[in-house]
């Protein structure tokens, strides 16, 4: 979910890019980036302030 719903602003083209990326993330690393959260609350939080996983060295850096 786009850090935008999840924080109740506005949604906007961004909210897509988001979720493009998400699904990128998801495809290279064969897992949800966020699979490990048991809350929504939890999830909000790690949207809003973690880093986002690294990707596996076979993949190159322009990618993110």
């Amino acid at each position: 979910m786009a850090k935008e719903i999840l924080n109740s602003d506005a949604y906007d083209e961004k909210a897509d890019m988001w979720s493009l990326g998400i699904l990128l993330g998801y495809v290279c690393l064969l897992r949800h980036p966020f699979n490990e959260l048991a809350t929504l609350q939890g999830l909000i939080y790690s949207v809003n302030n973690d880093d986002p996983l690294p990707l596996p060295a076979q993949y190159s850096g322009a990618l993110i």
